[in-house]
């Protein structure tokens, strides 16, 4: 569990990113997310996950394919487990 600079209480929203300039960072990019990692100094973990989120380069194309293409598979599945049922 990722705690609030100098407490030991739950980080709330953007706190684990310190005092930078924080707005919603989609869709991702390394480019989007370099202005945040100055505030992540003291933080290396919560800096290497801002980094990782920079360069997976999330969009809407991206997350379509990562959900609905389970979702697509999942039912293919279920299908054909029915089929070899009946």
């Amino acid at each position: 569990m990722t705690t609030s600079p100098g407490s030991s209480r739950p980080c709330q929203n953007n706190e684990a990113i310190g005092n930078a300039q924080t707005k919603h960072v989609y869709p991702s990019s390394p480019e989007a997310v370099k202005p945040l990692l100055p505030g992540l100094e003291s933080s290396p973990d919560a800096r290497n996950m801002v980094e990782r989120y920079g360069m997976d380069r999330w969009n809407k194309e991206k997350l379509a394919a990562r959900f609905l293409g389970h979702a697509v598979r999942s039912q293919g599945a279920a299908t054909a487990a029915f089929e070899r049922a009946s």
